[in-house]
């Protein structure tokens, strides 16, 4: 039942208000409340039914490799574009084949699952094609712009009305009922051509705005984490903060290391070799870097890697902890409320911990290293992804992570070294 859209003044009334006539009945009624928004003088609202010389459902049949006419489907139309040598065939009757041909400027619209609403204007069939099932296609008269149609099934009154007729179930779907009953705002013909040349105008500032929006969120992503590296080589480097002299030297700090060691030592809480060879890096009179291991002197300057303050000295870190000392703990013998640590319980990066976990949580089955409270915790696993944290409480995790105990050294600059590049 065809109907038509027709906008007078009223009798009793010196308002304008829209009504619609039933051609067949002759029924009249008042669609104001239905109008979405006033229109410019010249213009008309129109029924998506009314303009459409046909509103078809695709062909149903299984693609092929081989067959006698390509088919379009959903998944071929990607970013208002289709693949035709990669668009499959299918088996159809010859005489049936016309019915459901694609021609320039028609427009295929989605009517189920998750793309229900998307459309693609056809502007050139280089093959021989129809089109599925869960596409309708739509065809207009050449008096209007099939841009321009386009161009408003992108718009958020269509989406808006394809909301609220769209039948909601596990595959939500719209019809082509639903697709006829929609309002559309008709221009005149020279008015769309203008329309679609700014729509063209502007969609090359959008895309141009695109690409710098997403230049500018990979900066802003990436920004965070070369600020905090620049912060941190800058802290290690002895530029973040004043070197005050009354404070002492690092070679003070070498020194109670030393004696705190050899006592840990006498104590057998510490192996013998842990002071047998310990290394001592210093700058002689020529401005190189030396190490001195024993009694033999090495000319380690082209290691060093950048110059540190006069009172900071360089050492190697396996002279400030022990990397034998991690004790295992077989999984059998670790109580069920214990923090058991595993690799993906930490962020990359952030060292944030993501998740803490008891052993009655986990399905651990192998032996874990046991760790206490201001232990640093480093993945030796992929450290490119510079998992690293300081236990704040006691716990026991994955051989994969290692537990250092820097002694007298500050934990959170030890942290700070090991994240920094």
């Amino acid at each position: 039942m065809r109907q038509i859209l027709i906008r007078y003044r009223q009798i009793k009334t010196s308002s304008n208000s829209y009504y619609e006539k039933t051609l067949a009945t002759g029924a009249v009624r008042c669609i104001d409340d239905e109008i979405p928004f006033d229109i410019p003088q010249g213009w008309e609202w129109e029924r998506w039914g009314n303009i459409s010389f046909s509103i078809q459902y695709g062909y149903n049949a299984p693609a092929n490799e081989n067959g006698d006419v390509r088919m379009v489907r959903i998944s071929d139309i990607q970013d208002n574009k289709v693949r035709w040598d990669q668009v499959p065939f299918c088996k159809i009757a010859a005489n049936e084949i016309s019915n459901y041909i694609l021609e320039t400027n028609d427009i295929l619209f989605a009517r189920t699952g998750g793309t229900v609403g998307k459309s693609f204007l056809v502007e050139c069939v280089p093959v021989e094609a129809i089109y599925a099932g869960y596409l309708i296609r739509t065809r207009y008269s050449n008096e209007l712009s099939s841009i321009y149609l386009k161009s408003f099934m992108e718009s958020s009154l269509y989406w808006e009305q394809l909301k609220s007729g769209t039948i909601a179930t596990a595959q939500p779907n719209c019809n082509g009922k639903t697709l006829g009953k929609m309002f559309i705002p008709i221009p005149p013909k020279a008015e769309q051509k203008r329309i679609v040349a700014k729509i063209a105008e502007l969609k090359a500032l959008i895309e141009n705005y695109g690409v710098i929006e997403l230049s500018l969120r990979d900066l802003n992503n990436s920004i965070k984490e070369k600020l905090k590296n620049s912060i941190l080589q800058d802290a290690i480097q002895g530029r973040i903060v004043p070197q005050i002299e009354s404070e002492g030297t690092a070679e003070d700090l070498l020194k109670e290391i030393r004696i705190e060691k050899k006592r840990l030592v006498k104590e057998g809480k510490l192996k013998k070799s842990a002071i047998a060879n310990e290394s001592r890096i210093f700058r002689d009179d020529d401005n190189k870097y030396y190490e001195q291991i024993g009694s033999k002197v090495i000319d380690i300057d082209g290691e060093i890697p950048f110059d540190i303050p006069e009172t900071w000295r360089w050492i190697r870190l396996g002279y400030i902890i022990d990397f034998s000392s991690n004790s295992s703990t077989k999984s059998k013998n670790i109580h069920q409320d214990a923090w058991i640590l595993d690799l993906e319980d930490i962020e990359r990066n952030s060292g944030i911990l993501l998740r803490r976990k008891k052993m009655s949580e986990s399905n651990a089955k192998s032996d874990k290293h046991s760790f206490y409270a201001g232990n640093i915790l480093y993945s030796k696993l992929r450290p490119y992804l510079n998992k690293v944290l300081i236990a704040d409480m006691n716990g026991y995790c994955t051989s994969e992570i290692l537990a250092f105990d820097f002694g007298k050294i500050n934990s959170e600059y030890a942290l700070a070294y090991l994240r920094s590049p």
